[in-house]
């Protein structure tokens, strides 16, 4: 009987860095935060800077988000109509981003983990924390989903 190959026993034993997934997340995370850029300037048609015109070729055309207290599946004009309501009902509403992290996994999928915060005009912060999930189509990542939640911040933390 030959002996297996040992895996590795702790994440610490796998290796620290990897260029090809470091190079991957830094694209994935300058699209992501163009995304957010372009939902603070008020730019829905994504044509004001050479990366929010790149995210805009970046969508999936079977991109799905689900938000919090929306009870269907949107697809991308969805979300769109969705934020372009907010922007002109809240139009002080700003995503500051307070944490951004990236997984990309070794099958032609990634996630980044996007923490923002908003100031409104009461005063309350509102937190949201948002999954974007890109895939890798022909060669090409492409933002396939978006699940967002959020709610204002107490004692114990967020609350929805």
């Amino acid at each position: 009987m030959t002996e297996q190959p040992s895996l590795p026993s702790t994440l610490s034993d796998l290796p620290q860095s990897n260029p090809v997934k470091e190079k991957i997340a830094s694209e994935l995370k300058r699209l992501t935060i163009a995304s957010i850029s372009a939902f603070n300037a008020k730019d829905f048609s994504y044509t004001q800077t050479p990366d929010r015109r790149e995210y805009l070729t970046r969508i999936s055309p079977t991109f799905q988000a689900r938000i919090e207290r929306v009870n269907d599946v949107l697809d991308w004009e969805g979300l769109s109509q969705i934020w372009r309501h907010l922007a002109s009902t809240v139009p002080e509403h700003h995503l500051e981003i307070v944490n951004v992290t990236v997984d990309v996994f070794g099958f032609g999928k990634a996630s980044v983990f996007l923490e923002t915060s908003t100031r409104l005009k009461e005063g309350a912060k509102w937190n949201r924390i948002m999954e974007y999930k890109w895939c890798m189509v022909d060669g090409v990542w492409m933002h396939s989903a978006l699940t967002s939640i959020s709610g204002s911040q107490g004692n114990s933390g967020m609350v929805v």
